[in-house]
């Protein structure tokens, strides 16, 4: 069963603020693997992550509606965790404000007329550790 510790939410959470910028990989429709950079990924659940794609024909919401599976990566210092999940857009109005309102200050600066969209990762896998605890969370 997946369900994010504290730690996990904290440190993803406040990743833009400690200067770690998660990165998010996915395939493309040539199945190529890209990684992408993203500063508002956020832990919006016990077993799903969230993050505002300012682009809304950018090549990862492309790649989800081919290939929802998505992999994303956070690393500071001696913690890092990987994610594993997948994607899907939400265009519900309350969790779209939801989610854009919780991105980071840069990230809403970057879109103020709020173009882009909410995508949703619901997680399968969550894996790492930090020096107090090592994880292992999988999907049942």
């Amino acid at each position: 069963m997946i369900k994010l510790t504290d730690e996990i939410r904290e440190g993803v959470n406040n990743a833009m603020n400690d200067r770690v910028t998660m990165i998010v990989a996915y395939t493309d429709a040539d199945g190529q693997a890209n990684l992408s950079y993203r500063g508002s990924v956020q832990a919006t659940g016990d077993a799903e992550l969230s993050m505002w794609v300012r682009d809304p024909n950018g090549g990862i919401l492309k790649a989800i509606a081919t290939n929802p599976k998505l992999a994303l990566m956070y690393r500071k210092e001696r913690t890092g965790w990987q994610f594993q999940g997948r994607g899907r857009i939400d265009d519900d109005e309350a969790v779209r404000t939801r989610v854009y309102n919780n991105s980071h200050e840069l990230e809403r600066q970057r879109d103020p007329e709020r173009k882009g969209v909410a995508v949703i990762i619901d997680l399968d896998l969550v894996a790492g550790g930090s020096p107090d605890a090592r994880v292992r969370m999988t999907r049942e």
